[in-house]
């Protein structure tokens, strides 16, 4: 009858520490998607400042020259963020620029958007502080805080878990690696 009542503690125990991983792996989550949503404006900005330097032969090399770019440039388009600007509609306005040149232009300028937000990094400054910046490095910092922080203090004695305790020694004990644990909580 001890062994059911030690065995009911180990569930329990157990339970408990399903809902510590769970209640860890909740904070992560958030965590990350609050970087997420502070980095993506600033990053967004920058890829955007990075396309408006990108002249239009940039457009015309990415698509390897088959476009002809000329009606585009003289109704005033300089810049792939221009030519992403005016998206498909826009552009098959301009006299000159069909279905097909339309489509190959905003690829072109898609592809090198891409290449772009590869490429481009957010970068503080802490001479010049601005809110943008401020927020990423809080989500960032509760990241690591989320990240470090312990679900559950290890019992002190010598559980089950423990080598000294018999169901270790007779091989009954069983030992979740964290990622078990995560997994049976919900996570990846």
């Amino acid at each position: 009858m001890a062994h059911r009542g030690r065995a009911r503690e180990i569930l329990a125990d157990a339970e408990r520490l399903l809902t510590a991983a769970r209640s860890v792996l909740g904070d992560h989550t958030r965590a990350v998607d609050a970087v997420r949503a502070a980095h993506a404006p600033l990053h967004e900005e920058l890829v955007r400042a990075e396309l408006t330097r990108i002249p239009l032969a940039r457009v015309k090399q990415a698509a390897e020259g088959r476009l002809r770019l000329a009606a585009v440039e003289a109704a005033g388009l300089m810049t792939a963020a221009d030519v992403l600007d005016a998206g498909r509609y826009r552009l098959r306005e301009i006299p000159g620029v069909g279905r097909q040149t339309a489509d190959q232009a905003l690829a072109a300028a898609r592809q090198i958007a891409d290449a772009v937000g590869e490429t481009v990094a957010v970068r503080f400054d802490v001479d010049r502080p601005d809110s943008g910046t401020t927020a990423l490095l809080v989500a960032l910092h509760r990241l690591v805080e989320a990240g470090t922080r312990r679900a559950a203090r290890p019992r002190r004695g010598r559980g089950p878990g423990h080598p000294a305790h018999p169901a270790a020694r007779t091989g009954r004990a069983r030992r979740w690696p964290a990622a078990d644990v995560v997994r049976r909580a919900g996570g990846p």
